[in-house]
C-alpha cells in the first residue's frame, strides 16, 4: 500500500512539474549589447528579470515591455530592445537579450533663456535685456554610471554660476544616490511683488538689486524599482538693495539680508510607461518641507501632492491624461520667493499671461491625446556620429481643460486669487530626440481671452 502511495506521489509530482515547465520560461542568462560607455550594472539594476528567474509564458510580452520601458526611462539611450531567445528548440531555457543605442553624453550647450515665464510675455516687449545667455557644459552618464556633472556660466539678465554633480547610484546594493548643487546669481532686475495678476518689476541701471547664494544636498533611496524616497537640505542666502525694500518691505521680511535652511522629504511612486511623454500608467509624489530652520525671522511647513493618471480610451491612437495638484504652506508672512505661485512650474492653460501668489493652490487638468505619428526611430545613416543616426520622433494632437484655485491670506492686489480660474483649448505636441517636447497650443480662459502658446521642455540634467 505504501509503495502504491509512493508511486502515485512520484507520478503526480512529475505531472505538476511538467505542467509548470510548459507554462513557464526559465531564464538561463541575460546578455547586454550596444553599451560602449554604460556599465552593465546600470542596466541590470533596472531590469526586473534575472538569471534563474521563471517567466509565465502568457505574460512574456508584458514583462519584456515593462523591462524595456524601465531601461529607456534612464534617459541614456535613443532606443532599447528587450527580446527573448530560446537556448535550444526542445527546452524552456531562454536567454534575455538587451540591445541599447546610446545617446550623446557630452554637452557644451549655449544658453539663451528668456526671463519671462513664456514666449508670449517676452514677445510683448522683445527686449534683449530680459535674456540670459552663456554656456552650460555637462557630461551625462559620467564614468558610464549614469552620473551627471556640469557647470553653467551665464550673463545678461542673470549673472550666475552653477556647479552640479548627480550620482544616482552611490551604492548599488542599497540603491542610494547623492546630488550636490552649488549656485550664485545676481540680477539688476527683480520681481518684488504681484498685482492684478501680473509680476511687478524693479530694475537698477548700474548695480545688481538682488543676490543669491545657495548650496543643496540631496540623498535618495530606491525602495523598489518604481518607488523612491528623496531627502534634501538646502541653504539659501538672499540680499537685496534698499530700493527693493522701499517698494516691498516684506520681500525679505523687513530685512536686507536673509539666510535660512530648508529640509524636505519626497516620496515618488512611478508606474508610467515612458517618462518623457507617458501614455499609460500612473505617477504621484508626496513632498513635505520645513523652512526657516535656524532662523529667528520665520518658520513654515510646506506640503505638496501631485498625481498623474494615464490610460487608453480605445484603439491604438486614443489616450487620456488626468493631473491633480495640491500644495500649501503654513506661515502667513514669508520671504517673497517662498510663497506658492501659479503660473511658473504649474500653469492653468489659457492663463499664461497671469500669475497668482498665495498660501495654497490646487490644479486639475484633463487631457485627450490622439496619436498622429507613433513614436519610432528615423534612421539618418548619412550622419557621421552614431549617436545621432537613429533618433525618435512622435506627434500628438491634444485637447484639454484646466481648472485651478489659489488661496491667499494676505492682502495681495490680485482679483485672480481666492477664485476658480479655468482654461481650455487644443494643441499639437511633438516629441523630439533627447527628451525634448515641443507644445503648440491654442487656448481660452475665463475672460474669453485666447492666444497661441509655444512651450519647449528640454530634458538636460
Amino acid at each position: 500500500m505504501r509503495f502504491k502511495i509512493f508511486v502515485f506521489f512520484i507520478v503526480f509530482l512529475n505531472f505538476i512539474l511538467s505542467v509548470y515547465a510548459d507554462e513557464y520560461y526559465h531564464v538561463y542568462n541575460v546578455y547586454i549589447t550596444g553599451n560602449k560607455i554604460t556599465r552593465d550594472k546600470v542596466i541590470l539594476q533596472e531590469l526586473n528579470i534575472k538569471p534563474n528567474d521563471s517567466i509565465l509564458k502568457s505574460e512574456t510580452q508584458v514583462i519584456l515591455q515593462k523591462a524595456r520601458n524601465r531601461i529607456y526611462n534612464l534617459e541614456l539611450f535613443n532606443e532599447v530592445k528587450v527580446t527573448l531567445q530560446k537556448r535550444s528548440i526542445d527546452t524552456n531555457l531562454v536567454i534575455i537579450d538587451v540591445i541599447v543605442t546610446e545617446r550623446w553624453y557630452i554637452w557644451p550647450v549655449p544658453v539663451f533663456e528668456l526671463r519671462d515665464r513664456n514666449l508670449n510675455i517676452w514677445w510683448q516687449h522683445k527686449s534683449l535685456k530680459r535674456v540670459t545667455y552663456g554656456i552650460t557644459g555637462g557630461v551625462e552618464n559620467f564614468r558610464g554610471r549614469n552620473e551627471t556633472v556640469g557647470i553653467s556660466l551665464t550673463q545678461g539678465y542673470s549673472k550666475a554660476a552653477i556647479f552640479f554633480y548627480d550620482v544616482p547610484n552611490l551604492n548599488y546594493k542599497h540603491r542610494i544616490g547623492f546630488n550636490f548643487l552649488c549656485s550664485y546669481s545676481e540680477r539688476k532686475e527683480v520681481v518684488y511683488s504681484t498685482a492684478e495678476g501680473k509680476e511687478q518689476f524693479f530694475r537698477q541701471k548700474t548695480q545688481a538689486s538682488r543676490f543669491y547664494r545657495g548650496i543643496r544636498l540631496d540623498f535618495s533611496k530606491r525602495i523598489t524599482l518604481l518607488r523612491k524616497l528623496d531627502g534634501y537640505i538646502h541653504y539659501r542666502n538672499f540680499s537685496v538693495s534698499d530700493s527693493v525694500l522701499m517698494l516691498n518691505s516684506m520681500y525679505l521680511l523687513r530685512k536686507k539680508y536673509l539666510n535660512y535652511l530648508k529640509m524636505g522629504i519626497k516620496y515618488t511612486d512611478n508606474h508610467v510607461d515612458i517618462l518623457e511623454y507617458p501614455l499609460k500608467g500612473y505617477f504621484y509624489t508626496i513632498e513635505a518641507t520645513d523652512l526657516g530652520i535656524l532662523s529667528n525671522t520665520f518658520h513654515a511647513v510646506k506640503f505638496k501632492l501631485n498625481y498623474q493618471l494615464y490610460g487608453r480610451l480605445s484603439g491604438k491612437r486614443h489616450f487620456w491624461k488626468y493631473e491633480g495638484l495640491f500644495s500649501g504652506i503654513t506661515a502667513k508672512n514669508l520671504p517673497f520667493e517662498e510663497y506658492i505661485f501659479m503660473g511658473y512650474d504649474h500653469v492653468i492653460r489659457g492663463n499664461e499671461y497671469y500669475v497668482q501668489q498665495g498660501h495654497a493652490n490646487t490644479l486639475h487638468s484633463l487631457e485627450y491625446r490622439y496619436v498622429i505619428m507613433k513614436r519610432r526611430l528615423y534612421p539618418m545613416k548619412w550622419i557621421p556620429i552614431r549617436q545621432f543616426r537613429d533618433l525618435p520622433w512622435a506627434m500628438y494632437f491634444t485637447t484639454f481643460y484646466d481648472i485651478g484655485y489659489t488661496y491667499s491670506r494676505i492682502n495681495v492686489n490680485n482679483p485672480m486669487n481666492n477664485r476658480w480660474l479655468y482654461g481650455y483649448g487644443a494643441g499639437l505636441n511633438i516629441l523630439a530626440p533627447y527628451g525634448t517636447v515641443i507644445k503648440v497650443d491654442r487656448s481660452w480662459n475665463q475672460y474669453n481671452e485666447s492666444a497661441w502658446y509655444i512651450t519647449v521642455k528640454v530634458n538636460f540634467n
